[in-house]
């Protein structure tokens, strides 16, 4: 994986990461996303349910979709901004 992430908040149903491209110079999770997904299946062991989002560098949140088997299959849009995505998740 190239890009570099930090994970804010885990639990049962849904990570969420923020992407660290513009701190460390490397690939965005936008453009890792194949690697990034592999990689949170290997280490967390991601489950179909568990949903992954991921601040961009614009302070939106998006959603990685996957398969639960490790592979990433596609982008949902998801909130403006942290705080949004916070208060629907009740987090």
């Amino acid at each position: 994986m190239e890009a570099r992430i930090k994970v804010v908040y885990d639990s049962s149903n849904l990570i969420l990461i923020e992407d660290l491209c513009n701190e460390y110079n490397t690939k965005s999770v936008t453009n890792d996303a194949e690697a990034v997904v592999s990689f949170l299946h290997e280490t967390l062991n991601l489950h179909k349910s568990k949903k992954i989002y991921y601040i961009d560098t614009s302070g939106n949140v998006d959603q990685l979709c996957h398969d639960g088997q490790g592979n990433f299959t596609d982008f949902a849009f998801g909130f403006k901004d942290v705080e949004s995505f916070k208060e629907f998740h009740k987090i």
